[in-house]
């Protein structure tokens, strides 16, 4: 499908997700573009806009590396969604790795009891360096004010997106909705990061420029 196709679809789902994906001036059709290389990772040197399917390509990849829950992808989604609308950084040739690393990383860590800490995450992707890693979350965290929430239905509407991509892919689609018990956990959840990762950043004097890590 071509990035306009892309684009009307993400409109109707959710009209602030499009945001992620703003098209450039005369950008050409996705369509055009060459074919990502065999493994998604060498997609980061080359230049072109992410579609639909570029970035649930990645988001399978990365969940496959981190080896987490395929709800944490929903979670992602809801972040990366939630910093596009705050800061007004679209995805761009550039970004769009650093950003859905960053979400999921940040996303991993509010779904699990026990997550990776960012030297794990450093270890498993070996694309960036710790201290690269660490800049990633801080501005990420400091564009959407340490906002970590993910509402019921948030979650719902970003989950039947995915369900909606899924449906296209041969693969079966199998995640579940989330339940009540899971939605409340999950806020829980979410609030004690919040909480942790204010604490930790809030105050530390360090530059605050989205454009220098993303």
């Amino acid at each position: 499908p071509g990035f306009e196709s892309m684009e009307s679809e993400l409109d109707a789902l959710s009209p602030s997700l499009s945001l992620c994906f703003s098209k450039p001036r005369d950008t050409a059709d996705s369509s055009s573009k060459p074919r990502l290389p065999s493994h998604p990772f060498n997609a980061i040197a080359i230049r072109r806009i992410p579609n639909k399917w570029d970035i649930y390509d990645f988001l399978e990849l990365v969940i496959r590396c981190l080896e987490v829950d395929a709800e944490v992808s929903v979670v992602t989604l809801v972040y990366l969604e939630r910093f596009c609308g705050m800061s007004g950084v679209s995805f761009t040739p550039d970004n769009w790795q650093r950003l859905t690393i960053t979400a999921m990383m940040l996303a991993s860590k509010v779904w699990y009891d026990e997550s990776y800490e960012n030297l794990d995450f450093a270890a498993k992707f070996n694309l960036y360096s710790l201290n690269e890693i660490n800049t990633f979350e801080r501005i990420f965290l400091k564009c959407v004010s340490y906002d970590m929430s993910v509402k019921a239905v948030q979650y719902a509407q970003t989950y039947f997106f995915l369900r909606t991509l899924g449906a296209k892919d041969p693969g079966e689609f199998t995640l579940p909705p989330l339940d009540d018990a899971g939605a409340l956990r999950l806020q829980e959840r979410c609030l004690a990061k919040q909480i942790e990762f204010k604490k930790r950043y809030t105050g530390d004097d360090k530059d605050f420029s989205v454009t220098t890590a993303f």
